[in-house]
């Protein structure tokens, strides 16, 4: 359900007028959870989003050459959540406020030029917990653990942190047109500043996490039910962080004449954001010593180049491409890790025990770690002791450093296509893209695991005795590649009818999965093997078909009918067994099962044929079609009424998120969640007076 209403108008005729709009959606999205291991927690849970959204702008005409306007939108967001392994009691909550406000003012100089100058700020706070009250009722280190079970998770989820972002906006941009110089000439250029700061605090696993190798709940008498492993955080995160975005741009729109335009263009772009290494001793290559220094990438110069040419007198066929190099910004919460992970600190995540899993209760025995004698109860008194509250000390947990020779990923693009008018209201398309994704960010562990064997259960070392954990640096050598055919047949409104058909093929590979500072399984240790990793990347759809289309029924005077139809390829996923480790690396989901065909058992079974190594099976397809029904009375005054019915998900379809290719799951190669939780045929009715 969905209600609001908009009103605008003028406060001073043709000088000073206002917008505002409040609407508020009422969301219920049902998740169906299914645990095959334990049928008796099957159900259909429902996930509450209830915003509230608010709009205010304003426009005022100084006069024919000056304008000036604001804006404000705010929105105050609660919502819950459910995952499709969770037990019955758990559950997560999210409050979310964001506001974000600008002003603007345009300037006509002369007959060529124009001025536009931007001001603005994007505030959000955003929480996640495991319990509505969230920070300003009961402290996650009073809940109840975490339990993982090997396909299900029970107890209380291990989530509570807050994050405020600012960030402050400065943009101006003037244009110059130059007439008959070879040609027209349209110029831009610009110049932006950005200050965005990240103000977080994170007590995710005060509650700690007990991992178990089956699924049985806890019986004290029963040592396979004992929990093999521990992780729990140390005291709460808190840290801020700030940084500084500049950037600069020319370029100009060149129409030679009338069959030939040209686009040429140059951005620069600078990044200076603040990173402790007073204790990295992997600052400027091993072996550095500890710096109050920090990376700055100053060489970000990035050319475009664009054209379109007539090849007809007719003027229906057009020849266009283009090439540019665009820079990634980094988001601000990629580099908080290296804030929050520090060698020395007061909180940190430490597991227990520290070489890997207690191999007891995977073997039918008691656990022999302290920390586990008892079950699935956190010891605070031992805890406390081996690392005392507040107490600033090594990292027993994960460490991150930054490097000084990081840059800025970056992203060649192509384009070449064809579009031909084949009659007074239609066209069709045929284009040619390919994105070269460079410099990626990836993690390099100093400190990689090394076990002694080959079973899940085989202890752990580490080769620098220094970290007790992992030890990670951000470093730039992912690569994707993206190659994209692209098809559009588009007919535009005429004779009571329009329709866009669009299809593309697509194949994205890389030696990351997503290139997005994620961490190298395939590691082996001080050798990446990134050859070994190459593979289809997470997003990899190979077809993609859209089909769209709205006719105006003839002799209803303002019915319409409307229809969206969608149908892509699965994503992708790996399928490996995460009982073996064959490379001994410490990892047990980088060693692929040979190609092959695959199947589930049971209800909601999956087969698919594997292509062997990283992401080399495919899920099922995405289907969905919806339709819509409209009315609009024309009143007097040009004031109009609109009935309207939306029948989403037409046919009822379950589209399915791929299943696990993990071969120990109970949940192996079963369909067990919807794409976005799903959503069953629902039909959505809706009115609008407009005056």
């Amino acid at each position: 359900m969905r209600y609001g209403f908009t009103v605008g108008g003028p406060i001073v005729q043709d000088k000073v007028h206002f917008f505002w709009s409040l609407e508020r959606p009422i969301i219920d999205k049902g998740v169906t959870i299914n645990i095959p291991a334990r049928p008796e927690f099957n159900r259909a849970e429902v996930e509450q989003v209830r915003p509230w959204n608010y709009f205010l702008r304003g426009d005022h005409q100084i006069n024919a050459n000056n304008t000036w306007g604001a804006r404000w939108l705010y929105e105050v967001s609660p919502s819950d959540h459910f995952d499709n392994d969770w037990a019955p009691g758990v559950d997560e909550f999210e409050g979310d406020v964001d506001w974000a406000a600008g002003g603007s003012w345009n300037s006509v100089v002369g007959d060529n030029k124009v001025n536009v100058l931007r001001i603005g700020a994007v505030y959000e706070d955003l929480n996640w917990e495991s319990r509505e009250e969230g920070f300003d009722g009961v402290s996650q280190i009073t809940q109840t653990p975490r339990l993982e079970f090997r396909d299900f998770t029970a107890g209380t989820i291990d989530t509570s942190f807050q994050r405020v972002n600012l960030t402050w906006n400065f943009d101006n941009r003037f244009s110059l047109y130059v007439p008959d110089k070879n040609g027209d000439h349209d110029f831009k250029f610009g110049t932006q500043w950005r200050y965005a700061t990240l103000d977080y605090r994170q007590s995710n696993l005060l509650n700690g996490q007990f991992d178990f190798d089956g699924n049985l709940d806890f019986n004290a008498a029963d040592p396979s039910s004992y929990p093999e492993s521990l992780e729990i955080q140390v005291g709460d995160r808190l840290y801020y962080l700030q940084g500084h975005i500049f950037s600069l741009f020319g370029q100009d729109k060149w129409q030679i004449n009338d069959r030939a335009t040209f686009s040429l263009g140059l951005r620069y772009d600078v990044e200076i954001m603040k990173t402790p290494n007073d204790d990295n001793p992997f600052y400027n290559g091993p072996g550095g010593t500890g710096t109050t220094d920090y990376p700055v990438d100053k060489n970000n110069i990035a050319p475009r180049l664009g054209f379109s040419y007539v090849l007809d007198d007719e003027g229906r066929t057009v020849l266009r491409g283009g090439a540019g190099r665009f820079y990634q910004k980094f988001r601000i919460t990629h580099l908080d890790n290296l804030f929050s992970d520090r060698r020395f600190t007061n909180s940190f995540d430490v597991s227990f025990p520290a070489d890997g899993v207690d191999p007891g209760p995977g073997g039918g025995n008691f656990p022999t770690d302290p920390m586990l004698v008892n079950g699935p109860t956190v010891n605070r008194a031992l805890l406390d002791s081996l690392f005392p509250p507040g107490t600033q000390q090594i990292n027993q947990g994960n460490v991150r450093f930054d490097n000084a020779d990081r840059t800025s990923p970056y992203a060649d693009q192509f384009s070449f296509g064809l579009e031909r008018q084949i009659a007074s209201d239609m066209s069709v398309s045929l284009d040619y893209i390919r994105v070269q994704n460079r410099d990626q960010m990836i993690l390099f562990n100093w400190n990689q695991r090394e076990r002694q064997g080959t079973g899940r259960r085989d202890p752990i070392t580490r080769p620098d005795s220094r970290f007790a954990d992992d030890v990670y640096q951000l470093l730039n050598g992912g690569s994707i590649d993206h190659d994209a055919l692209q098809f559009q047949l588009d007919k535009r409104f005429s004779n009571n009818y329009r329709f866009r058909v669009s299809y593309t093929l697509g194949n994205t590979r890389g030696n990351v999965r997503q290139g997005d500072g994620e961490f190298i399984w395939s590691q082996v240790g001080q050798d990446l093997n990134l050859d070994q990793n190459e593979g289809p990347t997470d997003f990899d759809r190979r077809h993609n078909l859209v089909a769209n289309a709205t006719w105006a029924v003839p002799g209803t005077n303002g019915l319409r009918l409307s229809g969206i139809m969608r149908t892509r390829s699965g994503s992708r996923f790996s399928i490996w067994d995460s009982n073996t480790d064959p490379n001994s690396n410490g990892e047990d989901n980088d060693d692929f099962l040979a190609a092959g065909s695959y199947s589930g058992e049971g209800t909601n079974a999956y087969t698919t044929d594997f292509d062997g190594g990283r992401n080399g099976a495919v899920g099922p397809k995405f289907f969905q079609f919806d339709m819509r029904g409209g009315y609009t009375v024309e009143l007097p005054n040009e004031n109009t009424f609109q009935f309207y019915v939306d029948l989403i998900n037409l046919t009822n379809r379950s589209n399915f998120n791929a299943p696990t290719g993990d071969r120990r799951s109970r949940n192996f190669m079963i369909l067990r969640s919807l794409v976005n939780n799903g959503l069953p045929r629902t039909v959505q009715i809706g009115i609008r007076y407009a005056y």
